[in-house]
C-alpha cells in the first residue's frame, strides 16, 4: 500500500551522476565509459512498504550473559535484558532504496546493499513493557512461564520502497540483466540506463540493546620480514619452509553510550593465557560516532601455530579467536559477549618482476611498484599455479541465496581440483558460507570491491561509499583464502594519466583498514601499480598509488579472454551478434614445443575466459512450455538490433530469444550443419542442449591445453554457476534454491565440470596436439615421476591398442615436451587417450581424450545401444550405477532429477567394458534410488544427430521397480 504522508518524510533523495545520452563520456579513470544509453527502459514504478507488529518486554532476571545481543523480528514477542540500555535497529542488508519508520516515525534512510546500517531508537519511539509476577497464579511454582504477566506495548516496524530513494548505483550491477542474466525493462528512476529488477530486504533486520556493543573484530595477519631474500638462478617455484613469527593485529571497534569502563579480552589457543586491555584514553582510538577502536599489537611465534596452505599443498589450518568486551562496572559484570572469528597463518605475495634478475634495473623506484614480467601468487613461499572460476550470485532474487548451496558451490569447485575463485565486482558480497567454505578447503579468493564501469555502478567520492569499502573489508579480512583486494572489473584506463578516484580514493580506504594484503588496481591491468606497492610483495608500503604510463611495455601482465560467444543468423537473441561468426575449434590443438615455463620467464595471469553454453534439458525443461521446447523456441525469430557491444534489443514472442547467447554457430562448428535446429520435442531438444555443452567442453578443453603448454599462471574461467536456469556460461547449472523443480542445490554439473576434475585441472596434465606433438606438464607442490599411458581408439572397430608407455621425470613447475607417430592415425576414425600414472601406479590424471577432427567429421560407430545394467544403494548413502554399451561411446554424458552429482561423466565407454560410476546425493531425505531409476539418461556423441538408445537391464528394472 501507499501512505502518502510517510512518502513526503522520506522522499529526502539526490540523483546520482548518470550520463544516458552521453555515449563517449570521458569518466574520472580517463577511459571511455561504458556506461551507454539503452533505449526503452522506463523508470521502475513499484511501491512496496513492508511492515511488521513487534512488542519488547524487559525481562525480570538480572542475570544476563548475551548482553548486546540481537532482538529479530522473526519473534514478534521478544524480550530484552535491561529498560536503561540503549536500543539500535541493525538493516544487514537492503536492497534498492528505502525509508525506514518506527511507529510511523522515520528513523533514516538505506541507500546501499553492501553495507551494514546501525540507527539508535530513541526512548521516545519505542516504549518497553515490563514482566512482573502474577501473585494470584497458583500454578507450579517451579514454572516461572505461567507466573509472569507480560505488561506490554505494540510497535510496529515500516520499511517503504519508493522508487525516487536514489541508490547511486550502490546495488547489484547485474540486476535487470547482463549477457548471463535475465534482462527487465525498469531502471532505476534517477537514471534510465542503470537497469534494476528486485528490490527489498534480502539480510536480517533487528535490534540490539546495550551500553557497548562489538560492532566489528577485525584481525589482520603478517608475516615478519615478508620480504624475501633473493632467489638462486634456478627456475624453483619454492623458496623453502616459513621460520619466520607473525604479526597479529586486531581492532576491535566498540560501539557506546557514554564513557567506557571496561575491560577487552582476547582468547586463542595459540596463545597461554587470555590478554586483556583496560580501557583508557591511552588505548582507545575515537572515530567519531559514538564508535572507538581498540587495538592489540602482538607477535604470534611460528612454533606455536600450524600454518594455512591452499588446497593441495597442504592443511588449510584454522584457529578460532575469541573477543570479548567486559564490564567493570559491578552491576554490569554479567553483561560479557564473546565474538569469534576464524583466522588463518600464512604469508601472501603477489608477484610481477623477475624475482631471478636482482639487477638494478629489475628493481626500479627505490623498490616500489609492479613490473611488467608477470604476475603470480607466493603462498608460504610456494609459487601458485592458479587455477579456478569467476563466481557471480547464484540468483537474481537475493533472497534465494541459500548457506547450503554456496558452500556447495565451493565443494564443486574444489572437486574439479580448483584453488582459485574470484568474486566478481559487478555481483555481491556472499553468503558467510562461501567465505567459511573457501577458509576451510583451502580456496583461494582474488575478491573484486563491488565497482564495474557499465550502467553506472563506478565508485563516487563521498562518505556512503568509504563506509562501504571499510565494512566490506572489516568483515571479510578474518577469511585467510582471501589473497588480494581487487579495485574493479575492467576499469583499467585506457590513457597516460597517473592517478584516478581508484588511486586517491578506493584503494586509499582499503589500504586504511587492511595493509596485509596485495592490493591491485582493476582486473584486468596491464601493469598494476608504479607507486605504492612494493615490488618484491605486492604489499601496500604507505606510498601514494600511481599508474605506469601506457605503453611502458609490451608485455601484458593480466588479461581477460579469449571467449567464445554463441551467435545466430536466423533466430538471433538478446546477446551475441545476429551472424554464424567462425572460429577456431581448437581440434586439433596447436602446440609450440619451445615454450618456456617457470616464474624465471615472462608470464601472464588470465583472470577470465570462456564459452557461452545452454543448460541441460533437466534445468531448461521446467522453466519453458513443451510447445517451445527447441533451441529456436518453435515461432518466428524476434528481430534484435544491436545496441552495444554483444548486448541486443529484441521485438517479439520467441521465449528462447530472451534466454542470452544463442549456440547455433558453436554447435554447427561441431557438429555440422545438416543439423536441424528447429526440430521440436523432448528427445531433440534434449540432443541440441547435450551438443551445445559438448561443444563449450571441446573448445575450452582445447582452450586450456594450449594455455597449460605456455607459462600461464592463472586460469580463471568465466564463469562458475550459472545466474538463472537457462544459458549463460556456467560450469555448474543454476542451482541457489533448495526444492526448486529442475535443479541441482548448488548447481547440476555440466560436462566441462567433469573434464577439469579428470583432467584439465589437475596438477598433473598431458595433451597431444596436431603433428603429434604433446607435453606432459606438473603444476603441483612436489616433483614427480612416473608414466605417461597412450592408446589409440578406433572408432568404428571399437579397438584400444597401446601407442606407448612413456617414463617422465618433472620438478614442481616443469613441462616436457615429446612426440609421437601419427603415421597410422586416421583424423576421421581414430583418436588418443592419454593417462598418467605414478611410479606407484596411482592414477593422477583421468583419460584425456585428444581428437583430431570435430565430431561432425568423425566416422563414429552406429546403432549403440547403451544399458543400465544396475543401480544399487550403497552403506554409505551413495548409488552405484553399473552401464555398457555395445560398442565404443565417446562423451557419455549422465543426466537426472535427483539431488547430487556423479563421480565421473562425459567419459567413454569401450565396447562391451562395464563401467560403474556412483552418483553422491546431497539430500539423503530423497529417494533417489527411485528418482534416478524414473529420470536417467545416457548421451553420447554420434553422428546421425539422433538420440541414443538407452536401456534399463530388464532383470535390474524388475526388481527395483
Amino acid at each position: 500500500h501507499q501512505n502518502h504522508d510517510i512518502f513526503k518524510r522520506i522522499k529526502n533523495y539526490t540523483y546520482s551522476q548518470c550520463y544516458p545520452n552521453q555515449n563517449n563520456k570521458r569518466t574520472e579513470t580517463g577511459s571511455v565509459n561504458k556506461n551507454y544509453f539503452i533505449p526503452g527502459l522506463k523508470p521502475r514504478e513499484r511501491v512496496w512498504i513492508y511492515e511488521r507488529n513487534f512488542t519488547l518486554t524487559v525481562q525480570q532476571s538480572t542475570t544476563h550473559t548475551g548482553g548486546g545481543g540481537g532482538v529479530s523480528f522473526r519473534n514478534r514477542n521478544a524480550k530484552i535484558h535491561n529498560s536503561n540500555y540503549p536500543l539500535s535497529l541493525v538493516i544487514e542488508g537492503i536492497k534498492m532504496g528505502a525509508g525506514i519508520e518506527i511507529n510511523g516515525i522515520h528513523i533514516g534512510n538505506v541507500t546501499n546493499q553492501f553495507k551494514r546500517y546501525i540507527i539508535p531508537i530513541s526512548r521516545n519511539i519505542v516504549k518497553l513493557g515490563r514482566e512482573i509476577w502474577d501473585e494470584n497464579d497458583r500454578s507450579n511454582p517451579n514454572d516461572n512461564k505461567n507466573k509472569l504477566k507480560a505488561l506490554s506495548s505494540e510497535h510496529t516496524i515500516t520499511v517503504s520502497f519508493y522508487p525516487d530513494i536514489d541508490t547511486n548505483g550502490r546495488f547489484m550491477a547485474c540486476s535487470g540483466g547482463w549477457d548471463w542474466a535475465p534482462y527487465t525493462e525498469s531502471a532505476e528512476a534517477s537514471c534510465l540506463s542503470r537497469r534494476v529488477f528486485s528490490f527489498g530486504i534480502v539480510k536480517p533486520i533487528y535490534i540490539i540493546e546495550g551500553r557497548v556493543s562489538i560492532v566489528h573484530v577485525v584481525p589482520k595477519i603478517l608475516l615478519l620480514q615478508e620480504i624475501a631474500p633473493p632467489l638462486t638462478t634456478t627456475n624453483n617455484i619454492r623458496e623453502g619452509q616459513i621460520d619466520g613469527d607473525f604479526s597479529l593485529i586486531v581492532d576491535v571497534h566498540l560501539m557506546h553510550n557514554g564513557a567506557l569502563n571496561g575491560i577487552v579480552i582476547f582468547r586463542a589457543p595459540f596463545w597461554g593465557e587470555d590478554k586483556t586491555i583496560i580501557l583508557d584514553k591511552e588505548s582507545i582510538i575515537d572515530s567519531g560516532n559514538n564508535i572507538s577502536i581498540v587495538t592489540l599489537d602482538t607477535t604470534v611465534r611460528r612454533q606455536d601455530i600450524e600454518l594455512w596452505w591452499p588446497r593441495g599443498f597442504g592443511k588449510p589450518r584454522l584457529y578460532i579467536l575469541e573477543v570479548a568486551y567486559q564490564n567493570l562496572v559491578e552491576e554490569e559484570m554479567s553483561n560479557t559477549v564473546w565474538v569469534q572469528k576464524r583466522i588463518g597463518f600464512r604469508s601472501i605475495r603477489l608477484v610481477t618482476r623477475n624475482e631471478f634478475d636482482n639487477s638494478e634495473h629489475m628493481v626500479p623506484n627505490e623498490g616500489q611498484g609492479n613490473m611488467f614480467h608477470g604476475m603470480y601468487f607466493r603462498i608460504n613461499g610456494h609459487l601458485i599455479n592458479c587455477r579456478g572460476a569467476n563466481v557471480v550470485p547464484m540468483s537474481q532474487l537475493e533472497g534465494y541465496h541459500d548457506e547450503m548451496a554456496h558452500r556447495l558451490l565451493v565443494q564443486s569447485a574444489y572437486d574439479a581440483n580448483m584453488n582459485m575463485l574470484r568474486v566478481w565486482g559487478g555481483g555481491a558480497i556472499l553468503p558467510n558460507s562461501f567465505y567459511e567454505s573457501c577458509d576451510e578447503m583451502g580456496i583461494l579468493l582474488y575478491h573484486d570491491l563491488m565497482f564495474v564501469e557499465e550502467q553506472f555502478h563506478s565508485p563516487q567520492r563521498n562518505e556512503e561509499v568509504e563506509d562501504e569499502i571499510k565494512y566490506i573489508v572489516r568483515i571479510l579480512s578474518s577469511h585467510p583464502s582471501i589473497v588480494m583486494w581487487n579495485g574493479c572489473n575492467e576499469c583499467e584506463r585506457t590513457q597516460n594519466i597517473t592517478h584516478d578516484i581508484y588511486s586517491d580514493f578506493v584503494m586509499k580506504c582499503v589500504v586504511h583498514e587492511d595493509p596485509t594484503r596485495p592490493i591491485w588496481p582493476s582486473s584486468p591491468s596491464v601493469s598494476g601499480w608504479k607507486t605504492g606497492v612494493n615490488t618484491m610483495t605486492g604489499l601496500p608500503n604507505g606510498q601514494p598509488f600511481t599508474y605506469w604510463p601506457s605503453g611502458m611495455s609490451n608485455h601484458i601482465i593480466e588479461i581477460h579472454g579469449p571467449y567464445l560467444h554463441g551467435s545466430s543468423v536466423r533466430y538471433p537473441t538478446v546477446n551475441g551478434h545476429p551472424s554464424n561468426s567462425t572460429f577456431d575449434t581448437n581440434i586439433p590443438i596447436i602446440l609450440r614445443n619451445t615454450t618456456k615455463v617457470g616464474p624465471k620467464y615472462p608470464n601472464q595471469f588470465i583472470s577470465e575466459f570462456g564459452a557461452s553454453a545452454y543448460s541441460s534439458f533437466e534445468s531448461m525443461g521446467v522453466t519453458i512450455s513443451k510447445e517451445y521446447w527447441s533451441i529456436h523456441g518453435n515461432v518466428k525469430a524476434d528481430n534484435c538490433t544491436i545496441i552495444f557491444e554483444n548486448l541486443n534489443l529484441c521485438t517479439g514472442s520467441n521465449v528462447m530469444s530472451q534466454r542470452n547467447y544463442p549456440c547455433d554457430n558453436i554447435i554447427t562448428a561441431y557438429f555440422g550443419n545438416k543439423i536441424n535446429l528447429n526440430q521440436l520435442g523432448e528427445a531433440s531438444f534434449r540432443r541440441q542442449l547435450y551438443m551445445c555443452m559438448i561443444s563449450q567442453s571441446l573448445w575450452m578443453k582445447g582452450t586450456i591445453e594450449v594455455q597449460r603448454s605456455r607459462n600461464s599462471m592463472g586460469l580463471l574461467i568465466w564463469m562458475m554457476g550459472e545466474h538463472w536456469p537457462t544459458g549463460g556460461w556456467g560450469l555448474v547449472e543454476y542451482g541457489s534454491q533448495s526444492g526448486k523443480a529442475g535443479q541441482v542445490l548448488g548447481g547440476r554439473w555440466k560436462p566441462l565440470m567433469y573434464l577439469l576434475k579428470r583432467t584439465l585441472f589437475r596438477d598433473i596434465i598431458a595433451a597431444c596436439g596436431l603433428g603429434g606433438q604433446c607435453y606432459c606438464r606438473n603444476d603441483g607442490s612436489k616433483a614427480f615421476s612416473g608414466v605417461v599411458q597412450i592408446e589409440k581408439y578406433d572408432f568404428v572397430n571399437g579397438i584400444v591398442s597401446s601407442i606407448i608407455d612413456l617414463r617422465i621425470t618433472l620438478n614442481e613447475g616443469a613441462i616436457e615436451y615429446f612426440t609421437i607417430d601419427m603415421a597410422e592415425m586416421r583424423s576421421c576414425c581414430d583418436a588418443l587417450a592419454l593417462y598418467v600414472y605414478d611410479d606407484h601406479g596411482i592414477e593422477v590424471m583421468g583419460e584425456n581424450i585428444s581428437l583430431f577432427a570435430a565430431p561432425k567429421d568423425l566416422s563414429l560407430a552406429i546403432d549403440h545401444v547403451i544399458v543400465i545394467k544396475s543401480i544399487l544403494l550403497k552403506e554409505d548413502d551413495t548409488i552405484e550405477i553399473s552401464i555398457i554399451s555395445n560398442k565404443m561411446a565417446l562423451y557419455v554424458m549422465l543426466s537426472c532429477e535427483a539431488q547430487g552429482q556423479f563421480d565421473d561423466n562425459a567419459f567413454t565407454l569401450q565396447a562391451q567394458r562395464r563401467k560403474k560410476v556412483l552418483f553422491i546425493p546431497t539430500d539423503s531425505r530423497q529417494n533417489n534410488i527411485k528418482i534416478l531409476q524414473d529420470t536417467l539418461t545416457a548421451q553420447h556423441l554420434t553422428n546421425n544427430y539422433s538420440l541414443p538408445v538407452t536401456y534399463f537391464d530388464q532383470s535390474m528394472k524388475n526388481t527395483k521397480i
